[in-house]
């Protein structure tokens, strides 16, 4: 079984927390809350910026992070976090747009990424030593053109790779055996919109692996940019919903670490904003999502990213990494029971 489904298992084990304040929940009922001031600042990562949202995964005993640079923004940078100190950058001779996507599949560390010359999307494997050279992704994009940054996932027990895109016209989720990539399944967007930003997440209460995109409605003078969510289990998947009170200019990040299921995105009037919500336990027993909350002090050109350090047997920490106003990285760490 992999990592991914035992966090989720163990996940479902653990009470949901609630935070005050949103009317559909009864949160007498739940045992406890988190609330944003349990973010708390470690500081800048020294020596390392960012143009567009990082790539975090744990793997071989450190959080792994690939960002973009931020002089040229193609580069594609490397580093990983011990829990203490974050190594020296690394320059890979890969070159993206917008932020590459890290996800461990059998044994190794993906990054999937959006060529900086083409419309296509790229993987590359890292062994443990150094990224391998890039290789086609995705399924064939029949005319469409790539839109955003990718998002990736893992089906039952790790087999496959999912990886979901905004295109010009629609949300798509390709999937990868490790020899030939299919087309899973495509949403078109909503009339007079598209996609800008899409996230997939294992979440507490919800399907194996559930999809998270934004779209822009072009026919609101204020340009809307709700965030919707579909329900799915890698091969079959729901109908979009949007999500109550959750709007975004900027990508979004979502990770289940130590029983709780975050998410962050950005602002409305003010996409460098920095907000995040958790998933809280109806009386019923459901899950859903808790009210955004304003992480104060922090504004992020680019989006934050969170990520979770620590395998299964070990302890567990929740981290937010997130580019500044003038690029450079910056770190908060989740200090919530």
């Amino acid at each position: 079984m992999s990592d991914h489904l035992r966090l989720l298992l163990i996940s479902l084990a653990v009470a949901g927390c609630a935070m005050d304040g949103e009317p559909e929940l009864d949160t007498d009922s739940v045992e406890s809350a988190s609330t944003v001031t349990q973010w708390k600042a470690r500081g800048w990562v020294p020596n390392q910026k960012s143009e567009y949202q990082v790539g975090l995964a744990y793997f071989n005993g450190r959080l792994q992070m690939v960002h973009n640079g931020h002089s040229d923004p193609h580069e594609l940078w490397w580093t990983s976090f011990d829990g203490n100190s974050w190594t020296a950058n690394v320059k890979l001779p890969h070159r993206a747009t917008g932020g590459p996507a890290l996800q461990v599949r059998n044994g190794r560390l993906d990054m999937v990424y959006r060529d900086a010359s083409q419309n296509r999307l790229l993987i590359a494997s890292y062994d443990g030593f150094t990224f391998g050279a890039p290789r086609a992704a995705g399924s064939p994009l029949d005319g469409q053109v790539l839109k955003s940054e990718p998002a990736t996932g893992l089906t039952s027990f790790g087999k496959d790779l999912l990886v979901a895109y905004c295109t010009n016209t629609s949300v798509r989720i390709d999937r990868y055996d490790g020899t030939r990539w299919e087309l899973a399944h495509s949403i078109p967007a909503p009339d007079y919109s598209t996609c800008e930003h899409v996230e997939l997440a294992g979440v507490i209460g919800g399907g194996e692996m559930n999809l998270y995109y934004a779209t822009e409605n072009e026919m609101i003078s204020w340009r809307d940019y709700p965030i919707y969510e579909v329900n799915g289990d890698g091969f079959s998947w729901g109908t979009p919903r949007a999500l109550p009170n959750k709007k975004t200019k900027q990508p979004i990040s979502i990770v289940t670490c130590r029983g709780k299921t975050h998410m962050t995105h950005g602002g409305l009037s003010d996409a460098s904003e920095v907000w995040w919500s958790e998933r809280v336990r109806n009386p019923n027993g459901s899950y859903d999502w808790g009210p955004d909350e304003r992480v104060p002090n922090q504004h992020s050109w680019g989006g934050a990213a969170v990520g979770c350090m620590g395998g299964i047997e070990d302890p567990q920490r929740t981290f937010m990494i997130h580019n500044n106003t003038d690029g450079r990285l910056y770190q908060l760490e989740f200090f919530g029971s």
